[in-house]
């Protein structure tokens, strides 16, 4: 097989089953949600249709587990395909979470990388296009390479296209019908039966046109090189291998949660990941999610020690030469508070805050915001009392 292709693409297809699966260590089939909707399934599932309203995914498939989606994991999970695909070439775009747009890879160590992990697919091929419809036919744990293109598209049924995480999305269901209305059963006769401007002429200036390049890639883009979210980190370096199980090993530990919180100003961190270097065994680490966010002294303290103490139990009082604290996947602090008004399934958490405010500032008072960016602080909230009505 080559191993000179210009682009490839790697898609982890059911991520938010997979995540919430090994999280709760279920070992039966998977069905994620969010917002009262299926999401993903770890399996093929009859008459399965992804964004299903909840109730019905229960009542089709009764001896499945039903988990809510963790979207906090779905991202460090990104971050972490992102990580070991950048070793394969440097030219790397996300199209949405899970899923990379890789230009110029090393792919025959990518192929290797793919097959050792059933829960990811592959495609490779001269054109960007081609390799994510040659992604969509792709088993689980496979690289599906494109040698020949007109014969890899003759070869192509048009029912690819109707794959929801293709390139023309949920467009391509109702297009795939339509083409086969048509006579037109892959997408080899698609190219040869149909134009540029029939393609336009029949579904549309830019689907017709999103099509014509699919089966007639031009010129391909470059892909910029990858740039990794931002994060934030404090360390200290021992001048002798010390024990982890000292008890001042825990004061550094604090000093470093306190420089973390002094740097992460108006931010707020959903990842907080502890690393010990352990002369001759390397890099031990341990890593804690939040779905909040962290950035007070006190949350940052009490993750930290959670860490350590996991870290030693796993480690056997080991010496070490370095400690790390990094927080990632930064977040204003706004957006954590706002999150309790947009998200349906904050309504329990927003009735509490509700109620807490109350509860200090009386049942009859309105409490305006006096700037859009406000984190909630004292300061910037003006009480009102609410005027009696008399009838």
């Amino acid at each position: 097989m080559p191993n000179q292709l210009s682009y490839a693409m790697v898609d982890w297809p059911r991520m938010a089953a997979h995540i919430v699966q090994q999280k709760a260590q279920v070992s039966g089939p998977v069905i994620a949600h969010e917002n009262g909707r299926a999401v993903e399934a770890t399996t093929e599932l009859p008459d399965w249709q992804s964004g299903m309203p909840l109730k019905r995914a229960r009542k089709l498939y009764e001896g499945i587990t039903f988990l809510p989606r963790d979207r906090v994991r779905e991202q460090s999970a990104h971050t972490w395909l992102a990580r070991q695909l950048v070793c394969f070439s440097p030219y790397l775009k996300p199209l949405r979470t899970g899923c990379f747009l890789i230009q110029k890879p090393d792919i025959d160590p990518l192929a290797r990388f793919i097959g050792s992990r059933p829960y990811l697919r592959g495609g490779a091929a001269e054109a960007g296009e081609w390799a994510h419809l040659s992604l969509c036919g792709a088993a689980g744990g496979t690289l599906h390479r494109v040698c020949n293109g007109g014969r890899f598209l003759s070869q192509t049924p048009v029912d690819v296209l109707a794959d929801p995480a293709g390139p023309l999305g949920r467009a391509g269901l109702e297009l795939a019908e339509r083409l086969h209305l048509f006579g037109l059963h892959d997408l080899g006769m698609v190219k040869q039966r149909l134009s540029r401007k029939h393609l336009r002429n029949q579904f549309g200036i830019i689907l017709g046109g999103r099509i014509d390049q699919l089966i007639r890639p031009g010129r391909q883009p470059n892909v910029p090189g990858y740039v990794f979210p931002q994060t934030l980190h404090t360390s200290h370096e021992f001048d002798t291998p010390s024990s982890l199980a000292h008890p001042w090993i825990r004061r550094v530990l604090l000093r470093l949660a306190e420089h973390l919180a002094d740097a992460l100003e108006y931010q707020s961190a959903l990842a907080l990941t502890l690393q010990a270097f352990v002369p001759g065994r390397g890099m031990a680490k341990d890593c804690y999610l939040s779905r909040r966010g962290l950035y007070s002294v006190s949350d940052l303290r009490r993750c930290a020690i959670n860490l350590y103490d996991q870290l030693s139990a796993r480690l056997l009082a080991a010496d070490v030469l370095s400690l790390r604290l990094e927080a990632s996947m930064l977040t204003t602090r706004t957006y954590v508070q706002q999150n309790l008004f947009t998200s349906r399934n904050e309504a329990s958490e927003l009735t509490r805050a509700v109620g807490l405010l109350q509860q200090r500032y009386g049942p009859r008072t309105i409490l305006h915001v006096q700037r859009k960016d406000s984190i909630f602080a004292e300061d910037r909230l003006a009480v009102v009392p609410v005027q009696q009505q008399t009838s």
